[in-house]
């Protein structure tokens, strides 16, 4: 279990990079110098719809470390309904924002939210961070074989 949301977390982390790149201006600047329109077309929808992907993929990912968080957060060392309040209120925050920002892309296109983009990515890293930090907080011993079950 504790190494299915290592796992989740970190690919998430490392994800990030790949959806940075996604959205990076230089592509859009070499493929509007080329001649052929119907190609700068295509490579705009493509682009478009890679990133709605992309934002849907990460928010799922995210939903599920939240979902696994919220079944180990009993067995931590230390729990804190008020760390607990603060998680959710950011896990609500980030789909907002998710939504907005796919909801922004379906308008502007996928070049034009660049600022949006990077607030988005910063605050999933944050509750990245925020859901391994407590992570490392779980107590290990608590969860038998039995329990550990019971949460998959």
């Amino acid at each position: 279990m504790i190494y299915l949301f290592q796992e989740t977390v970190n690919s998430l982390i490392t994800g990030f990079c790949v959806v940075r790149r996604m959205f990076a201006p230089e592509d859009m600047e070499f493929i509007s110098h080329q001649p052929a329109r119907e190609l700068t077309s295509a490579f705009l929808k493509e682009r478009k719809e890679l990133a709605i992907s992309s934002i849907r993929e990460t928010r799922q990912q995210i939903t599920l470390l939240v979902n696994l968080h919220f079944k180990l957060a009993s067995y931590t060392y230390d729990p804190s309904p008020r760390f607990e309040f603060k998680l959710f209120a950011n896990y609500l925050w980030f789909i907002i924002v998710c939504h907005l920002l796919a909801f922004s892309i379906r308008l502007y296109g996928p070049f034009e939210v660049e600022k949006m983009l990077d607030q988005t990515l910063s605050a999933a890293e944050q509750f990245c961070h925020a859901v391994n930090d407590r992570l490392e907080k779980t107590n290990p011993g608590r969860l038998s074989p039995a329990r550990g079950s019971q949460l998959a």
